[in-house]
């Protein structure tokens, strides 16, 4: 650490490279290739460390791989290093909503929507009501789920309504129906 004080330029440059190596990461996430990113966001890690954006992106692989406790690690870290990185407070609500803690999930996600700026009208805090419900649903709190359900609005902003509907049928054993909401979604 003393040679990057010494030198700023190399300190430029190893931050490229972390960059790069993220960058890279995350197409090989979207690939679906979570091997590879899983080294790769190691290797950005190693070059520029404790990074929240590394952190949340090594969460996110994790949690694909079904490492749910590792992950979460990840994303408390990465969390606590940027309070504002929603990504990673989103992420700390998928996880026990992964392992179908849902109540657990539905309490993450309650106290992420009351921090969202702008209410119903922001997407990403309809995609939050819209984890909210699931967690009802699939809980078997129908009447909830439903009501929530009915708070939806058919807008072009969001297909949350849609889906809602869709899982809704799903969950009540009808596949064509869903498959019609998930169309129109």
């Amino acid at each position: 650490s003393r040679l990057l004080q010494q030198f700023p330029a190399l300190k430029q440059s190893t931050a490229a490279d972390s960059r790069l190596k993220l960058e890279q990461s995350q197409q090989a996430f979207r690939r679906r290739d979570f091997t590879t990113a899983l080294k790769l966001v190691e290797e950005a890690d190693k070059v520029n460390p404790n990074q929240p954006a590394t952190l949340n992106l090594r969460g996110e692989i994790l949690m694909q791989q079904g490492k749910f406790d590792n992950a979460e690690g990840a994303f408390k870290k990465a969390a606590k290093l940027d309070p504002k990185l929603r990504d990673a407070q989103y992420n700390l609500a998928q996880i026990p909503f992964k392992k179908k803690e849902y109540a657990k999930a539905r309490d993450r996600f309650e106290t992420l929507y009351k921090r969202m700026p702008g209410g119903d009208k922001n997407q990403a805090a309809e995609l939050i009501k819209f984890k909210i419900y699931m967690t009802l649903l699939m809980e078997g709190k129908e009447s909830r789920a439903h009501s929530m359900m009915e708070e939806f609005q058919f807008t072009g902003d969001t297909p949350a309504l849609y889906y809602a509907q869709s899982a809704w049928e799903y969950k009540h054993n009808n596949g064509q129906k869903a498959e019609e909401w998930t169309n129109s979604a």
